[in-house]
């Protein structure tokens, strides 16, 4: 029973009188105090342990960023492969998926550009290119392929000044790309340069 009955002490709970004996019977506000007390003590105990489980929850957040990482790492080896075996819209979605796990990847921006490159998408293929050269600007293949998606695009100039930093690259692998593409650039760029006659 929660009724509740007013003496000259204030207003207290029969069941907390009835559970009261002898001299304490007559202090019925102090017990209301203490119950005060220690519900106010509770409440602080459970904001403390919220606190507790919401740094607990951040935590937990923080420690997503590698399996984001390798998320992304997968993804791009399973687009990279795609792309190698020409099942490029099947590369351009594990690609996609890629760069939005990890943006900040030179190497996926570099073979997203690729993706779009084989898909007749020129503007975002340099797009990605030039993402992929901010983020490393050492990556002679990103150069070598923002250099050939230029010379597509017909801006021979700006691929002719990207491409000889890509040839210069004693350690790039196939070295034999960057000479050819930007002998093709300069070649078109010579050809746009003669008269056209009827």
């Amino acid at each position: 029973n929660f009724e509740c009955s007013t003496n000259r002490f204030g207003v207290m709970p029969n069941f907390l009188k009835k559970s009261l004996v002898g001299p304490l019977r007559c202090r019925p506000r102090i017990y209301l105090l203490i119950l005060v007390r220690v519900r106010d003590l509770a409440i602080l105990w459970l904001k403390k342990i919220g606190v507790l489980i919401s740094g607990l929850a951040l935590v937990n957040c923080a420690s997503q960023g590698p399996k984001e990482e390798e998320k992304a790492q997968l993804h791009l080896q399973i687009g990279t492969s795609h792309l190698e075996k020409g099942n490029y819209p099947a590369a351009l979605s594990e690609l996609l998926l890629a760069s939005n796990l990890d943006p900040d990847s030179a190497i996926i921006h570099n073979n997203l550009g690729l993706a779009y490159f084989v898909r007749k998408k020129l503007a975002l293929a340099e797009k990605h290119f030039r993402r992929s050269i901010q983020l490393n600007s050492k990556y002679t293949e990103a150069r070598n392929n923002l250099g050939r998606a230029l010379g597509s695009l017909a801006l021979y100039a700006e691929a002719i000044n990207h491409l000889p930093i890509a040839v210069k690259d004693l350690t790039y692998a196939a070295p034999e790309k960057p000479y050819a593409n930007l002998a093709w650039a300069q070649h078109l760029k010579e050809e746009q340069r003669k008269p056209k006659y009827m």
